[in-house]
């Protein structure tokens, strides 16, 4: 790879093949197992995006439903702060 002079491109060559052999059983293993371990990480991540969607919309209810039992009946949910009519609050 000789530099061209005055110039910043390097000419390339091309590739030598030293020696070709075929895939040995080992290897054939290694990569069928990274093939399956690919297909299978697949295969889980979608799964877990399945339930993950599933969990978290039925989620948004139940938090709803849990905070509209816990908090007073009379909250006021004006501007950015909740705050009980009854009780002087800042907006009052």
């Amino acid at each position: 790879m000789a530099a061209k002079p005055n110039s910043n491109e390097i000419e390339v060559g091309t590739p030598k093949v030293v020696a070709v052999s075929t895939i040995s059983p080992h290897s054939k293993a290694l990569y069928e197992a990274g093939k399956s371990l690919l297909i299978d990480s697949v295969t889980t991540a979608r799964e877990f995006c399945k339930t993950m969607i599933g969990i978290s919309t039925g989620g948004i209810p139940l938090y709803l439903g849990i905070l509209s039992y816990l908090l007073p009946k009379d909250m006021c949910w004006a501007g950015r702060w909740g705050y009980n009519r009854s009780a002087s609050g800042p907006d009052s």
